[in-house]
C-alpha cells in the first residue's frame, strides 16, 4: 500500500523541517485514503449524471485539475542537501540542512561542513 503514493513521503522526509516532518508524512499516507474515497465519489457522480460508456473520459478529465496543481507545485520544491552536495553547491547544501534542523527547542546539531561533504561524495 505504501508503494502507491510514490516518492511523496521521501520528498517530505528530505525537505521538511523535523518539527513538522512526522505529521506531514502521516498526512501523505492519509491523503491516499482521502483520494481513493474522493475518486469513488467523483466516479459515482459522473456515472449518475452521464450513465454512458463515455463517462470514463469525464472521470479521467476530473483528475487533470489536481494533476496540474501538483505539477505546478513541484516546481517550487527545493533540491535536497544530498543532491546539492553531489552537484558541488556546498554552501546551499549547508543552508538546506540548517533549515531542516530547525526545532523547538533548537537542536544542538549543526552541519559539519567538509566532513559531511566528503562522506556524501563517498555515498555517490
Amino acid at each position: 500500500m505504501a508503494a502507491t503514493i510514490g516518492p511523496a513521503h521521501m520528498i517530505i522526509s528530505e525537505n521538511i523541517p523535523s518539527a513538522n516532518r512526522g505529521k506531514l508524512v502521516l498526512a501523505a499516507f492519509g491523503f491516499q485514503a482521502v483520494g481513493a474515497l474522493a475518486g469513488t465519489g467523483v466516479g459515482y457522480l459522473v456515472l449518475k449524471s452521464s450513465p454512458t460508456l463515455d463517462a470514463w473520459r469525464w472521470m479521467y478529465a476530473t483528475a487533470l485539475i489536481p494533476a496540474i496543481a501538483v505539477t505546478i507545485a513541484r516546481f517550487f520544491i527545493v533540491e535536497g542537501a544530498n543532491w546539492q552536495v553531489v552537484r558541488g553547491a556546498h554552501e546551499a547544501a549547508e543552508k538546506s540542512v540548517a533549515k531542516l534542523l530547525v526545532r523547538r527547542p533548537q537542536s544542538r546539531l549543526a552541519p559539519v561542513g567538509k566532513q559531511a561533504t566528503s562522506h556524501a561524495r563517498r555515498l555517490y
